[in-house]
């Protein structure tokens, strides 16, 4: 399984175009110290364009090779590196707690919040994760396409996406065909992607787009949101939408297997 991508499709054009609004905000002294100490672990955009930063992305094996050596695979010689990724972690709960849960796998943060990319790092610190773990600063759809090879991914998380709830923006959400597509395509054979969403109508529209997606296997059966992903802790996202009284929805999908 190569690390680095191929050149893209020109069908995924739309991976390029830039869909969200970054916000800087305000970080905490253990944030901000977090992102210094740890920086070896992150590319960071800076004022640069993706496609300069990630025109030579990570090698993945060189990246997670310390976490390779800690876990050998268990057929003599031979090294297999399972890689999750999370687009949009906020403040990193969910994706420490993956981490904590799966420690065979090498997980990927991306996020374009600053303050949210500190924070991980922090806990990634005191949980003993930073060898396992590495952020990308980006928007989600770039990101994906410049930094990972086709087929090289084990698992897709995107939890709490912006809603983008007027309807005059909803070629804003993350959640499209196109995009899907794309992750379609980074996935491994018999890859997972898991979504949830606090907003009913993005939910209906999530799983809609998804049912549309070639090579896309729900779960749940044709139509179906998932049961509650219980591996999932309930982010500060998921409480506010529980004191507003709103519904989580959960989808689960698999790639078709080779």
């Amino acid at each position: 399984m190569s690390d680095k991508p191929t050149e893209s499709d020109p069908s995924q054009a739309n991976a390029r175009q830039r869909h969200y609004v970054r916000r800087r905000g305000r970080m905490t002294q253990g944030q901000a110290r977090a992102l210094e100490e740890c920086k070896h672990r992150a590319l960071l955009l800076g004022e640069a364009a993706p496609e300069v930063v990630l025109a030579q992305p990570p090698h993945w094996s060189e990246v997670f090779a310390t976490h390779l050596a800690n876990n050998p695979a268990p057929t003599a010689g031979a090294q297999h590196l399972r890689i999750g990724v999370e687009i949009g972690f906020g403040m990193g709960q969910a994706l420490i707690q993956w981490g904590q849960q799966q420690a065979d796998m090498a997980l990927v943060g991306i996020e374009v919040y600053q303050p949210g990319i500190g924070s991980l790092l922090l806990q990634a610190q005191q949980e003993d994760l930073l060898d396992r773990l590495f952020v990308l600063e980006g928007d989600a759809r770039t990101t994906l396409d410049l930094a990972f090879a086709p087929g090289s991914l084990s698992e897709v998380r995107i939890f709490f996406p912006d809603p983008w709830h007027k309807a005059r923006h909803n070629k804003r959400r993350l959640v499209q065909r196109e995009f899907l597509e794309l992750v379609v395509n980074r996935l491994a054979p018999g890859g997972v992607l898991r979504m949830a969403t606090d907003w009913e109508d993005y939910a209906s529209w999530m799983l809609a787009q998804a049912e549309a997606t070639p090579g896309l296997h729900n779960v749940a059966g044709p139509g179906e949101f998932a049961p509650r992903f219980a591996e999932r802790n309930v982010t500060r996202f998921e409480a506010r939408g529980h004191r507003l009284g709103h519904g989580v929805w959960d989808l689960h999908y698999t790639t078709s297997a080779a």
